[in-house]
């Protein structure tokens, strides 16, 4: 929460994020994980801490998730999203 985020130095702060998924909604239409974030990352935009947000893939994740951050939240990109270089997968069994 803001109070929490408050009592970190912005400037001593990293925050990392393993695929939040909260681009999906791209590829998947569902807005409920999407909207679930929000707060979130208004509080991280607004503790001015950096932040590194890693995405499951860049089809729909990366786009969303950079869309999100760009238009709705209104974040400041250090780096801009790029390849990871270090491939890895998974599969779902189920």
């Amino acid at each position: 929460d803001k109070e929490r985020l408050s009592l970190l130095p912005a400037a001593h702060t990293l925050f990392v994020t393993f695929n939040g998924g909260f681009g999906n909604f791209v590829d998947s239409g569902h807005l409920g994980l999407l909207w679930s974030w929000v707060p979130d990352l208004q509080a991280l935009s607004e503790s001015g801490a950096a932040c590194l947000f890693f995405c499951a893939n860049d089809y729909a994740d990366v786009k969303g998730e950079t869309a999100i951050q760009a238009n709705l939240i209104g974040s400041r990109f250090l780096v801009p999203p790029q390849l990871n270089p270090y491939h890895a997968g998974s599969t779902f069994q189920g």
